[in-house]
């Protein structure tokens, strides 16, 4: 009986699990430095840097959402609390307002890092497919891909 062995070259995939291991610059130098020679690395290499940036985008979304809460939500406690001091009033709605939107950071925080533990996770998970010359394909970014490699 003989062992199951990757009919991949141990150097390719070496190459296509560095990239999604190491990120999305070592992604682009893999790519650059195989210049056509694996279509199994180069797909390995797209697919790590089109998760990359993907991730990278849902992080600066994430972020966004939750800086707009805070400042948002502290400037109109900061002026809701002035305006009824202003009228003789007591601050307290603005001022609670203002705490809410500093609250927020408390359920944002362990959103976005659930979302990247999740996504090392998958990158770690893609590493050891590719390392091991299975073909890993991420559920959408896979079909990006191939469509750039086209």
């Amino acid at each position: 009986m003989q062992p199951n062995v990757s009919p991949i070259p141990s150097e390719q995939r070496i190459l296509a699990g560095l990239s999604h291991l190491l990120g999305w610059l070592i992604a682009v130098i893999i790519l650059a430095v195989d210049q056509g020679k694996s279509r199994f690395v180069r797909f390995q290499a797209v697919q790590a840097i089109l998760f990359s940036l993907t991730t990278a985008a849902v992080y600066l979304i994430g972020i966004s959402c939750l800086m707009m809460l805070i400042f948002g939500g502290m400037t109109v406690g900061v002026i809701s609390a002035g305006l009824a001091e202003n009228a003789g009033g007591e601050p307290g709605a603005g001022v609670f307002i203002a705490g809410l939107s500093m609250a927020s950071m408390w359920v944002f925080m362990p959103c976005l890092m659930v979302v990247a533990f999740a996504a090392y996770v998958v990158r770690l998970v893609a590493a050891v497919s590719a390392f091991t010359g299975r073909d890993f394909r991420y559920p959408v970014i896979a079909g990006w891909a191939e469509r750039f490699l086209r």
